[in-house]
């Protein structure tokens, strides 16, 4: 904690700064890169928290290099995920133990938080059906059997399945499966015996510790809606399943351009579609995809923009820890880029029986309309060459799509477009709902007023939310009604 509060008040002098400060010096520049380095080499070690400190002096000199901004933002994402996955093992460990304590409730109560954070884990649903294996069998000391009508394995793996069949029940959403002899409603699980009566189990410390959680979000005036950056957390991000699943299935063998307005979510929609293919497990090909912001980005420094982010992201698959950085290397061109992707494939492939994919995820491409239109031509050469197999290009911008149309444009026919559009009404009211069910609740119509009032655009969406929210955690009211959504929305 104390480690982040410094980070916090470093980078808050920096901004503070930045308007007056000078550009920097040889010797400044020095530190920089030398920092730089040092950080991503801790985080090619998983040491997360060292490298976010390693970045505090860069942010203290130069509170907008772009390269910290971007290591730091997929430091604090692989944290967060670190840090989920020794959350999942903790709790793993507690459930074994209770497992092996013959505490056979508290063991199912265990393994559903972990379900809770990994739907489908493999250990948590062989400790459910383990735990219900001896509860039917009326171990001593259990709150009575009853008769199944299904065999405890097949009960129980009705019960941790993953489907998502929830419904909702007194503003909480509950998942539901049933048979003739099993039912499961939250986390609440019941075996129905021959006379009718239910064992509810597992149940009790399940709800306790959500109830906890709840009332210490509400302590700490929890808001889990954002306005401004993009949307990491697959909790908020609704509505482009379709466009995620277009684009992973379009990537094997093309490129696609995302085109829209400003604040549309094209920016979260590049970093779900890295996440969901860094995850792809596809028979045929092995993805590594590259999240690229060009944004700012001089036209003499395009070519080695790309090659620092590409090494910088691969950096675990491969052996190039004494790199020297492209943005250290003066003059750095489209030959250098060509040399450098050339070995860094051949490494590739060599770890990998299935055909490699490097997937170049290129945000804020408009910043290519002002470039010098051989450097458009530079690059689609490399799609169009030797690396034409295993290159492929996912680019965002909003007024790219006119200038790519003419037919002297380097891009012309290039690429397969998709407009990014507003959310469906559903996939709205979704987004106003579900980040704070359980805490907070809406008067009939209010989410539909909302989602009229932004048009169903996320970030508009997400901008009034959080007011709301705020509101609430002030008047210590738990019910947005239609007059706070008339009345008190920006």
């Amino acid at each position: 904690m104390r480690r982040t509060l410094r980070t916090v008040a470093v980078l808050a002098l920096g901004l503070a700064l930045s308007a007056a400060a000078p550009p920097a010096s040889e010797p400044q520049a020095g530190r920089i890169a030398e920092a730089l380095a040092a950080a991503r080499q801790l985080q090619g070690t998983g040491r997360y928290a060292e490298a976010l400190d390693r970045l505090e002096p860069v942010f203290a000199l130069e509170p907008d290099n772009a390269a910290a901004i971007r290591l730091r933002d997929r430091l604090l994402s692989a944290r967060q995920r670190s840090e989920r996955d020794h959350l999942i093992q903790d709790t793993l460990q507690t459930a074994g133990a209770h497992l092996a304590g013959g505490r056979f409730e508290n063991a199912i109560s265990a393994a559903n938080r972990v379900l809770a954070l990994d739907p489908g884990n493999p250990e948590a649903l062989v400790m459910v059906r383990r735990a219900y294996a001896e509860i039917s069998q009326g171990r001593p000391g259990m709150p009575g059997s009853g008769t199944l009508e299904t065999t405890p394995a097949e009960s129980t793996l009705q019960a941790t399945r993953s489907a998502d069949r929830r419904q909702e029940k007194d503003a909480e959403l509950a998942e539901r499966v049933e048979s003739a002899g099993f039912r499961r409603t939250g986390v609440a699980i019941g075996f129905l015996g021959g006379g009718g009566a239910s064992i509810a189990l597992g149940a009790a410390g399940l709800l306790i510790y959500r109830r906890g959680r709840q009332q210490r979000r509400r302590a700490r005036k929890f808001n889990p809606y954002i306005a401004g950056g993009p949307i990491f957390d697959e909790g908020l991000f609704y509505g482009r399943e379709p466009l995620v699943q277009r684009i992973l299935q379009t990537v094997h063998h093309n490129s696609l351009l995302l085109h829209g307005e400003r604040r549309i979510g094209k920016t979260s929609l590049l970093h779900h579609v890295e996440k969901r293919l860094e995850a792809l497990d596809d028979p045929e090909y092995v993805f590594h995809p590259v999240y690229i912001d060009l944004q700012g980005t001089p036209e003499d420094k395009f070519f080695a923009t790309l090659a620092d982010q590409i090494f910088e992201t691969l950096q675990p698959s491969i052996r190039e820890a004494g790199r020297e950085p492209a943005l250290a290397r003066p003059g750095y061109s489209h030959h250098d880029l060509v040399r450098e992707l050339h070995g860094l494939l051949k490494q590739l492939k060599a770890r990998s029986e299935r055909q490699v994919k490097l997937v170049l995820l290129i945000d804020e491409v408009d910043e290519l309309n002002d470039y010098d239109p051989r450097v458009s031509q530079s690059l689609r050469s490399l799609f169009m060459k030797r690396f034409a197999e295993n290159l492929a290009a996912v680019v965002a911008g909003v007024s790219i799509r006119k200038e790519w149309e003419r037919e002297t444009s380097p891009w012309y026919n290039f690429f397969e477009e998709i407009e990014v559009e507003a959310l469906s009404p559903r996939e709205a009211e979704r987004l106003v709902l579900e980040p704070v069910r359980g805490m907070f609740r809406f008067e009939a119509g209010a989410a539909q007023r909302i989602v009229a009032m932004t048009g169903g655009k996320p970030f508009q969406i997400q901008r009034r939310c959080l007011a709301l929210v705020q509101r609430l955690h002030e008047e210590g009211r738990r019910t947005v009604t239609l007059i706070d959504c008339e009345e008190h929305l920006p």
